[in-house]
């Protein structure tokens, strides 16, 4: 355990952080195998699917841009389809820089040409809400309980969100 976690202190807020290959690697366990084990933790928060439709509707665009390794986002859309409510589904792998890192905002707008001044982004993390933020990123709100099966967390200088029906697009 002391190991393991001198090692998480190492890489968190890195790539290696959200690799399952590299995580598989390091402990010699199978870490997608792990996961498998307890996708009865994997849900939808409440509202997200109406609010994606919403956004939609409005004409506007919703992607979802996750640090989550492609191994782990397989196996949450296995269980929680909600890739059929987006536009596009970015993994920080794919660009190979996380979210924290200031170049990903610029790589991902390569890609998706969005508009920073007009853009939306919703996470759980204040290392990644601070680094969008510092790239340009208009409007930014943190999640007030990322785990639902645990307290609410503070957002610091970001407004918190509860639930996605307080946001709906007009």
């Amino acid at each position: 355990k002391t190991k393991l976690f001198a090692e998480f202190g190492k890489h968190r807020g890195t790539l290696n952080w959200y690799c399952l290959d590299f995580w598989s690697r390091e402990t010699g366990l199978d870490i997608v195998a792990l996961k498998r084990d307890v996708t009865e933790h994997i849900g939808v928060r409440p509202n997200a699917l109406s609010f994606l439709e919403k956004v939609k509707q409005s004409g506007r665009h919703a992607v979802l841009v996750t640090n989550a390794h492609r191994g782990s986002l397989e196996l949450k859309l296995q269980h929680v389809p909600l890739d059929l409510h987006l536009d596009a589904l970015i993994s920080s792998h794919d660009l190979g820089l996380p979210k924290e890192d200031p170049r990903f905002w610029s790589r991902l707008e390569e890609i998706l040409h969005y508009d920073r001044t007009r853009t939306l982004l919703i996470d759980d993390s204040l290392a990644v809400l601070r680094s969008a933020r510092n790239a340009g990123i208009a409007f930014t709100l943190g999640v007030l309980q990322p785990d639902s099966k645990a307290a609410p967390v503070a957002t610091e200088e970001f407004i918190g969100l509860d639930c996605f029906s307080s946001i709906y697009p007009p």
